[in-house]
């Protein structure tokens, strides 16, 4: 805990482990594969924790963990193994020989990360321990990657073909001064029923369209894989035959998945009659596969479309406030308070957020208006009339699809509304302010929207709000308005009535707004001295479209977006990262008529990229940078602690915008941007902010991170929970994987198409 002013104090939802792995001694072994893989695009990080896996499972599950070195391949452990041979995916024999003493060290951090995997292995092995100390009320999840516990009893849901769980993680976090974490995150889960297979949703609900899935057991390894439907295989059925590439054999899809235990008895009758379908999985590889093996993965999104009532009914039931969250974890903790390592029971103990590690960021975002006046909130903009006008001329207002006549009348509610709050935003320059056409259009087909597009002249010009359903191809229509050079903003049309209410009118206003060229705002009191900030995301899996969004440092005004090749991996090829500096410091020039002296490269996810790459651009433009990793998931949540109104009770709350825990001899942070002010509902989720080049200082940039991320341009009753240079990279990426490239390469650059 960190004490705080006001008698609140500041805490984490994690556990120290009671002993440093500073240096770990552990048993090294040589692995070495007997024949070559000969799969395409295999990465040596996965033969080698694909090894480890088999020596795991044969080892009665010992902690084993493979690294891949530069020109070796090691597998270290605890104790001496005593079987040293498999095979890696059941086709490739691989042995290890000359055991020894070695030390890993947590300061480096390739064998940090070694030790953090040893950890996750050992807290995996405790968790069957731990169930039996909760009265078997909780049970091991089998397949998850993080040592999680999953509660038996599932939640009241009054929908059949799911099921609500509560769940526990344990993420372990190896530091690099030795200290070892248990983060904790304990949520609610929505699994599907027993009897709710893929099979089952085609025949039993066709028309839902839940495309991501899970296997219905576990590999090896005890993973469970998941994977996207790509269709029905019209032409085969389970007794259709394939040869597996890695034994060599023929099978049929039934013997396969029934000689490997993948089929219970009791389901076989079934299997024998299941559809056979193609699947992709996240390694880009496409199989057929048997439905009744496979079972959809239900989310928030899914449920939005296919059942939004039982979503509006969960949704409050599944939200943990920090008081009943903390209640709930502290049940479990205190009946979990050993953890098994090497022969010893040590101590999990509550962390003390003391300074330095507890912190706060005190400084209050300073947002700039028309005329220089200020305001703290982007929604200001109403009273103090927008910092800049729009730039497109005309407004266009349709409605596409089948569209019935209670939702025209809503279009015509929408329409008149935006009308009135954007004369709000346009006040201080009326003469500036875009022309709306009187007539809404309305086009039922999309080639009647298509011919629509070709008559209008000035398409450059103009941005148009479309009224659509659920029901309406969107993304078709957004792809023809690319094609024209229109921009576009949407409206659903079937929400529920309530959804129509003063903050929808503010937030459609202002997308249009800012689509159209306008700047709400500006940022005047970053810090440090940054002229561009650049944010760069990977969207999509195994073939990835990188996206960035610009952003002038000292006013928050977003330069603009750009397009470069489809990436293979996590990793932006060096072409494309410079190509990508390249096109920033043009832009900048373009507007500036000068190059930035120093950028502010926000990674969303890890880098992977080359710093040679960025050390020949710093040393051939004469431009600093910094690179600054921005991860969204796996940090613990954050909480404010205060004297209860009973004596030794204490009352606990969502933590403070700003609040932030640094981690020792890292320059890694975890960063809170919402508040319990903001926040009440549920518990706010912090991210991890990590330094990984450059001169300038960490608080810094954590300092321009928190300030960013209260710049949105749609969005003005809720700012983004992360920096905007990673929320508009976030939000590209995701349109470019759904979007033809061709008709988007034909927008303006300035256009933040994807708000």
């Amino acid at each position: 805990m960190s004490g705080m002013k006001n008698g609140s104090e500041l805490g984490i939802l994690a556990l120290r482990v009671d002993r440093s792995f500073a240096q770990l001694s552990l048993y090294c072994y040589d692995l070495q594969l007997l024949s070559p893989v000969t799969e395409e695009d295999v990465a040596p990080a996965r033969i080698v924790r694909g090894c480890a896996a088999v020596l795991r499972h044969s080892n009665d599950y010992v902690p084993v963990v493979g690294v891949c070195g530069a020109s070796t391949w090691n597998i270290f452990t605890f104790a001496p193994l005593a079987t040293c041979e498999g095979r890696l995916w059941r086709q490739y024999p691989f042995v290890i020989a000359n055991p020894r003493r070695v030390v890993l060290e947590a300061q480096k951090e390739s064998e940090r990360r070694a030790i953090q995997e040893l950890l996750t292995q050992i807290v995996k092995n405790a968790l069957p321990v731990w169930s039996r100390q909760l009265g078997n009320r909780w049970r091991p999840e089998n397949g998850a990657n993080v040592p999680t516990l999953i509660e038996r009893t599932a939640q009241p849901c009054r929908a059949d073909y799911l099921k609500i769980f509560r769940t526990l993680k344990f993420d372990p976090l190896v530091l690099p001064d030795g200290d070892a974490w248990l983060q904790l995150d304990l949520r609610h889960t929505i699994n599907a029923a027993d009897h709710v297979t893929l099979q089952w949703m085609l025949a039993q609900r066709p028309n839902w369209c839940i495309e991501k899935l899970r296997h219905r057991y576990t590999t090896a390894d005890g993973k469970i894989k998941t994977c996207t439907f790509d269709g029905i295989a019209e032409t085969l059925t389970p007794q259709s035959t394939f040869c597996d590439n890695q034994s060599g054999k023929t099978y049929s899809y039934l013997e396969y998945h029934r000689e490997r235990g993948h089929i219970k008895e009791a389901e076989l009758d079934a299997a024998r009659c299941s559809q056979v379908v193609w699947v992709i999985y996240p390694n880009g590889k496409r199989l057929a596969h048997l439905a009744q093996l496979l079972q959809p993965v239900f989310t928030f999104e899914s449920l939005e479309t296919i059942d939004h009532e039982l979503l509006a009914e969960m949704s409050p039931k599944m939200r943990l406030p920090m008081q009943k969250r903390i209640g709930a974890l502290l049940e479990i903790i205190q009946q979990t308070t050993t953890l098994p390592i090497d022969g010893e029971r040590v101590k999990l103990n509550r962390i003390q957020l003391d300074p330095p590690l507890g912190g706060r960021i005190d400084r209050t975002p300073v947002l700039r208006f028309h005329a220089d006046q200020n305001g703290t909130k982007e929604r200001q903009a109403f009273r103090c009339g927008a910092f800049r006008p729009m730039t497109r001329r005309r407004i266009v207002s349709v409605t596409v699809g089948s569209i019935t006549s209670q939702q025209s009348a809503c279009f015509d509610a929408i329409d008149q509304a935006t009308r009135e709050k954007l004369k709000k935003l346009t006040s201080p320059h009326p003469e500036k302010r875009p022309t709306w056409t009187t007539e809404k259009g309305h086009y039922p087909t999309i080639e009647a929207f298509r011919q629509f597009l070709d008559r209008l002249d000035r398409t450059d010009e103009t941005i148009l709000l479309i009224g659509i359903t659920q029901q309406t191809p969107k993304a078709k229509i957004r792809d023809l308005c690319f094609d024209h050079g229109a921009a576009s903003q949407f409206v659903l049309l079937n929400h529920h009535p309530a959804i129509y209410n003063d903050y929808y009118f503010s937030n459609v206003a202002a997308g249009l707004y800012t689509k159209a060229g306008g700047v709400l705002c500006t940022l005047d009191n970053l810090p440090g001295e940054a002229d561009l900030f650049l944010g760069i995301d990977l969207g999509g899996q195994r073939e990835r479209a990188p996206a960035a969004a610009f952003l002038f440092a000292r006013d928050g005004a977003q330069l603009g977006w750009t397009l470069c090749e489809r990436q293979r991996g996590e990793r932006l090829q060096d072409a494309s990262l410079e190509q990508l500096l390249e096109q920033s410091i043009e832009t900048y020039r373009n507007v500036f008529a000068d190059k930035p002296q120093r950028i502010v490269l926000h990674r969303d996810g890890k880098w992977h990229e080359s710093f040679d790459v960025i050390t020949r651009f710093e040393s051939h433009h004469g431009i600093a940078i910094d690179i600054l990793e921005v991860i969204k998931s796996g940090s613990p949540r954050l909480y404010r602690r205060y004297p209860g109104k009973e004596q030794g009770k204490f009352a606990y709350t969502n933590p403070k915008a700003g609040d932030v825990v640094w981690l020792p001899d890292s320059d890694t942070a975890i960063l809170v941007t919402y508040g319990h002010d903001e926040f009440n509902e549920g518990s706010v989720r912090p991210f991890k902010l990590r330094k990984r080049y450059g001169e300038t200082e960490f608080p810094v940039l954590v300092e321009q991170a928190y300030l960013l991320s209260y710049l949105h341009g749609a969005s003005l009753f809720r700012h983004p929970r992360l920096p905007i240079t990673v929320h508009h990279a976030d939000r590209f990426a995701t349109l470019r994987q759904e979007s033809n490239l061709n008709a988007l390469a034909k927008m303006d650059r300035r256009c933040p198409v994807y708000l």
